[in-house]
């Protein structure tokens, strides 16, 4: 649960107090009810990605493994295609209930995960949100977490790839829109300190494989292990930003009033 003011102007936010608001002349309530929202345009090279996971992944032989590349594509990721969470189905994809498993969120990983054999540290979903992970104790770490929590959609563009493979020259991606009512606080947070940190909760010299920015980096991604871990290496970027804006959306109350101007 998160207080209201964390994503609404106005009101109390996890930290006790009322975020700040934008004011008008005349109108020191203007911003109340409102909220700030984040976009992002993200172009996704789809084919590169899956045609670097299935060179990570070949036999010995040479020859694909499939299995192997998708259980490369989930630790990623943080879930397996139908959604489900590592941490919750470590041993493979259930491929049942897919609408149900694409929303089940809740799950921690300090008990079960804690060293990430599951879902790995540095995961997409992990770092996007570190739930408990990232403290001294779970309590302080799930605290933490939610003062850092975004209200995010994704929406698509460009239809699918006919051969995931196979490169058709058409661009296709994600607009990325999300809802917080301190930028910085949280959507900011969660890119610079979580997504982008080449040492977040412990790692060295990587950031986010899938959306991460490689340039700074080793260029590498743990899969931890037990006994032993692995690195996949020779990372790249397989998300391109086009552009972004961040924008201030007013209350009903707030837009009536412009209105009428």
């Amino acid at each position: 649960m998160l207080k209201a003011g964390e994503f609404i102007l106005g009101y109390i936010n996890d930290y006790g107090v009322v975020a700040d608001t934008p004011s008008a002349t005349g109108m020191p309530d203007f911003g109340r009810n409102g909220t700030y929202l984040v976009f992002r345009q993200m172009a996704q090279h789809v084919a590169e990605f899956w045609r670097f996971l299935d060179d990570a992944t070949r036999r010995a032989d040479g020859t694909s493994d499939p299995a192997a590349r998708e259980r490369l594509a989930a630790k990623f990721v943080g879930r397996w295609m139908s959604g489900a969470p590592l941490v919750k189905y470590p041993s493979g994809d259930p491929h049942v209930g897919t609408s149900t498993l694409s929303s089940e969120n809740d799950f921690a990983y300090y008990e079960n995960d804690g060293y990430g054999f599951a879902c790995p540290i540095g995961a997409h979903i992990r770092r996007a949100n570190p739930r408990d992970a990232l403290g001294p104790d779970p309590q302080t770490a799930l605290h933490s977490a939610k003062r850092h929590r975004i209200l995010r959609r994704g929406r698509s563009y460009g239809h699918r790839l006919a051969n995931p493979f196979v490169e058709d020259g058409t661009e296709r991606g994600l607009h990325f829109i999300c809802l917080n009512s301190d930028i910085e606080r949280q959507f900011e947070l969660v890119q610079q300190t979580w997504i982008n940190n080449p040492t977040f909760a412990g790692l060295q010299h990587e950031t986010d494989p899938l959306i991460g920015n490689q340039d700074n980096t080793d260029k590498l991604y743990t899969v931890p292990d037990d006994p032993l871990r692995t690195r996949v290496r020779n990372l790249r970027g397989f998300v391109t930003i086009k552009g972004g804006a961040y924008f201030f959306l007013p209350g009903l109350r707030a837009l009536r009033y412009l209105g009428s101007l």
